[in-house]
């Protein structure tokens, strides 16, 4: 199998990786307002819902869940994608999705209090066991991003191919997504309070952040089957290999 890295793909990519990260964000919000009818605040790190909410908290960790949930039902496109059954433009699709849903950054949420440990002691608090917490969750984490990783590792079928390209798709998103996005640009964001519920609950500049990655994406997604191709020349070497030996 032979890996194209290109200029085109890689944005493609990182769009996809910035687009994925921008809905996780959207489902956090339009969760909390359909709960509490009324829009909160929102950057590109954190979020809250609107001073007026008088819903029990139990009912707002379905708003904590419900983002994270969306990178778990991509994280099982990308492995049903890359079933060896499949073509290699679907295989390269679902590389795509499995590393553009930032897996190492779930990893990282679970042991740093974000989204699913924090919406479980919403929902369970204040009897939330910190066992099923502690233990049980990052269990389940794994075994859901596990399986996904190994897929995506057999389809890179040379060794250096495996370790340097799972490294880096891997790490690389998730350090954009923690470093670049909810370091850098929510530090040069200025939060606004929403007025009514007529607004978005975004502020215009995540607004255009998010239509400019979507923008970029829609001119560039067609790169991402791409990645993969055969290799016909090394195909090539063994059957000229095969017909030296028989000869």
């Amino acid at each position: 199998m032979k890996v194209k890295l290109t200029v085109s793909y890689l944005l493609a990519f990182l769009s996809l990786t910035f687009v994925i990260n921008e809905l996780h964000s959207w489902i956090h919000s339009i969760v909390a307002e359909w709960i509490c009818d009324c829009w909160g605040t929102q950057g590109f790190e954190k979020w809250s819902v609107c001073p007026h909410c008088d819903i029990a908290e139990n009912f707002l960790g379905i708003a904590w869940l419900a983002a994270p949930l969306l990178n778990y039902l991509i994280i099982l496109a990308g492995w049903a994608l890359m079933d060896r059954r499949n073509s290699i433009e679907k295989k390269s699709i679902g590389f795509a999705l499995f590393f553009a849903s930032v897996p190492l950054g779930r990893l990282f949420a679970v042991f740093t209090k974000g989204d699913e440990p924090t919406g479980l002691k919403e929902i369970f608090s204040p009897s939330a066991n910190d066992t099923l917490i502690n233990i049980i969750l990052p269990v389940i984490i794994v075994l859901l991003v596990l399986p996904p990783l190994m897929r995506s590792m057999n389809v890179l079928k040379e060794i250096k191919q495996r370790v340097i390209l799972v490294i880096a798709f891997a790490l690389i998103p998730f350090l954009v997504i923690h470093f670049g996005v909810n370091g850098v640009m929510n530090n040069l964001l200025v939060k606004k309070p929403l007025q009514d519920s007529q607004t978005t609950g975004f502020s215009e500049t995540i607004v255009i952040w998010g239509i400019f990655w979507l923008f970029v994406f829609l001119l560039t997604f067609r790169k991402l089957p791409k990645l993969l191709s055969k290799d016909h020349q090394r195909k090539h070497r063994r059957r000229h290999r095969k017909v030296v030996t028989e000869s």
